[in-house]
């Protein structure tokens, strides 16, 4: 018997299967890209993700089944935010709005006025912003009136998949209804006043339930085609960055997960609810985690490996196409040129726009300190600095609001990289200990699926057991002492460029 851990990301999807000691006995992974039809506007086309997760599932659960190891549940970790208009098949109506679009930011003046930021944190435990999956839907009503007619639902990635992909009715783990911007933390289900302001009815969303529970047993058509155990069983997931936390054994106060993905986050756990004056003042979300009574927040980027990716892309294809004829990871002979040291470059990463704590939509990246002798690899290494002390001002502005983390524990694609990881920690003045597993949003979804089957006594039990460090990275202190002088300066940047970059994003385009 085995479970699989199924993460259905912004620009991949990938499958994993792990025995019930936790051991990865397949791993199938399938990209697709991300659609820029508009400036500011950031899309997938759900039926290339939907395809693509249909031919993950089935190759990775058809390999544990050749090797014994039938598949008796699965359980989803998906990105926030992300919603499709589905009609009353199923049937995406149009492409699905990402994560870090644009185009729902005026819908924050439209909360200021009707209902105030200090109510919408009170409520949801998010500060106000455009990125919410109830935005979203406010965009489809308001200037796609067609789609939103035939509309019967508006689906995230987890509830989508459980209907297209598993033939089962949506549900939706209550830590991705959280990112909705449109679930009252108090009363654990959808805000019927928000909705009620929007003009809209909850039954557009999903059922919310808890990470963990049983959504159903997946018919046998769907076990057949995608190569499941008979009767294989659904298990409740959530937002990705609860099962990441989960995967990496954050459990308690004092860790955070760090991950570095097409999106750089930190996430740390806490007993209860925190929506203090400091929490909302910093733009920091409270929602509920993947465990029972326990809350999380996240700092967070928009640009991590998706920077990195635009870099191999624009900056250095001649070593991407190295790397293609030698065999290597493109990223591993990228990484491999940076100098040694702290760079005297600084790199503001709002290539999309911002996150923690300024979330600026209007915002736009650069690089400063350029001279004729600078070389590219000075540039890469600065870009991985500048990621790095976004994060840095997010983990100092969460001590001012009294979380505090002594240890980061990373994965994601960046945490294959030693490099990284070292400057990671010489920045923060912190140890960085990488997993084992580095797939740790599968990894925690799987924990679900195997409490779920009764392999442990909760999902909790599950993290504690099966979370392994694998390195440690501790900081080194001279070049934390240079780091945080390059730090300081970083910290002025923004708030000496915010117009400037507000002017340059507002002319027209050519």
């Amino acid at each position: 018997m085995s479970v699989m851990g199924l993460d259905i990301g912004t620009t991949g999807v990938k499958a994993c299967i792990f025995d019930a000691g936790g051991k990865l006995l397949a791993r199938h992974y399938r990209e697709y890209p991300l659609l820029f039809p508009q400036p500011g506007w950031s899309e997938i086309d759900p039926k290339q993700v939907l395809d693509a997760t249909k031919a993950v599932v089935a190759a990775a659960a058809g390999e544990a089944t050749s090797k014994g190891d039938a598949v008796a549940a699965v359980c989803v970790s998906a990105q926030g935010e992300a919603v499709t208009p589905v009609d009353a098949k199923g049937a995406p109506l149009g492409n699905s709005i990402v994560t870090f679009d644009a185009r729902t930011a005026p819908y924050v003046s439209f909360w200021e006025e009707k209902l105030g930021r200090g109510e919408f944190f009170r409520i949801t435990g998010m500060p106000l912003h455009g990125m919410y999956t109830l935005p979203k839907v406010q965009w489809w009503k308001d200037n796609r009136p067609k789609v939103h007619k035939n509309a019967k639902r508006y689906l995230c990635y987890e509830d989508l998949a459980a209907q297209a992909v598993f033939g089962l009715e949506p549900v939706i783990g209550t830590s991705l209804a959280g990112r909705a911007g449109a679930y009252d933390l108090h009363a654990r289900g959808w805000s019927e006043k928000l909705f009620g302001i929007a003009g809209l009815d909850t039954k557009l969303f999903a059922r919310p339930l808890a990470a963990g529970t049983v959504a159903g047993e997946i018919p046998a058509a769907a076990c057949d085609s995608l190569s499941l155990a008979p009767k294989a069983k659904l298990v409740v997931g959530g937002h990705d960055q609860a099962l990441c936390a989960i995967g990496c054994g954050i459990d308690r106060p004092g860790r955070a997960s760090y991950v570095t993905g097409t999106v750089e986050c930190m996430a740390p756990v806490f007993d209860g609810m925190r929506l203090d004056a400091a929490m909302e003042r910093h733009n920091f979300c409270c929602y509920e985690s993947a465990l029972p009574g326990k809350h999380m927040t996240i700092v967070f980027n928009f640009t991590g490996g998706s920077l990195l990716k635009w870099c191999r892309d624009t900056l250095f294809p001649e070593w991407a196409a190295e790397a293609m004829r030698t065999g290597k990871d493109p990223y591993d002979v990228m990484l491999a040129n940076i100098p040694e040291g702290p760079t005297k470059l600084l790199v503001m990463p709002h290539f999309t726009t911002t996150g923690t704590p300024d979330l600026d939509t209007h915002t736009a990246g650069a690089v400063l300190g350029l001279r004729l002798e600078t070389p590219r690899a000075e540039i890469l290494k600065a870009v991985l600095e500048g990621v790095t002390y976004e994060m840095a001002l997010n983990a100092r502005l969460q001590r001012d609001s009294g979380i505090e983390v002594a240890q980061y524990r990373a994965i994601g694609g960046g945490a294959n990289s030693e490099a990284w990881m070292r400057i990671k920690a010489d920045i923060l003045g912190a140890p960085i200990a990488r997993m084992a597993n580095h797939e740790a949003g599968c990894l925690g979804a799987a924990m679900l699926g195997l409490a779920a089957l009764g392999e442990f006594k909760s999902g909790a039990e599950a993290s504690a057991k099966l979370a392994k460090v694998a390195t440690t990275f501790e900081p080194d202190a001279k070049k934390h002492k240079a780091y945080v002088e390059r730090l300081a300066l970083y910290g002025e940047l923004y708030p000496k460029l915010k117009d400037t970059m507000h002017g340059l994003t507002a002319l027209p385009a050519n």
